[in-house]
């Protein structure tokens, strides 16, 4: 099921956003209307960091610049800060700690921490 071109339009948007796999033959239709259409890949972002620096992108469309700049700043201070533990913990431990993501409730992301004993009994180096 594609998207509703006449519903978007009828909208009045000034832009869309959307990924780059959404793109297909409708955008002609929404570009020809005089609606942008801004491609937003933060999916694509190799790292949690990443991925929130295009908060700063989405502020800049919303004329939210100094919020979004002030949240990713906190978002990466507290993260950097809770990787550093992680890592002093780790230095400390003499189980190793395994790092992961999994996707949880729709889109929220989380990272999940776990020892590996298990995996270090069998896989020893």
């Amino acid at each position: 099921m594609g998207r509703n071109v006449e519903q978007i339009i009828a909208t009045h948007p000034e832009i869309i956003m959307q990924g780059l796999q959404e793109s297909d033959a409708k955008d002609e239709d929404i570009r020809a209307s005089g609606i942008e259409i801004v491609f937003f890949n933060n999916w694509k972002e190799q790292s949690l960091l990443g991925r929130a620096e295009w908060m700063k992108f989405v502020g800049m469309l919303f004329g939210r610049n100094v919020r979004a700049e002030e949240t990713f700043q906190r978002i990466e201070r507290e993260y950097l800060e809770a990787k550093e533990d992680r890592c002093a913990r780790a230095r400390t431990s003499s189980r190793p700690l395994r790092a992961g993501t999994t996707r949880a409730r729709g889109t929220s992301w989380r990272i999940l921490l776990r020892h590996l004993d298990a995996h270090r009994r069998t896989h020893q180096v």
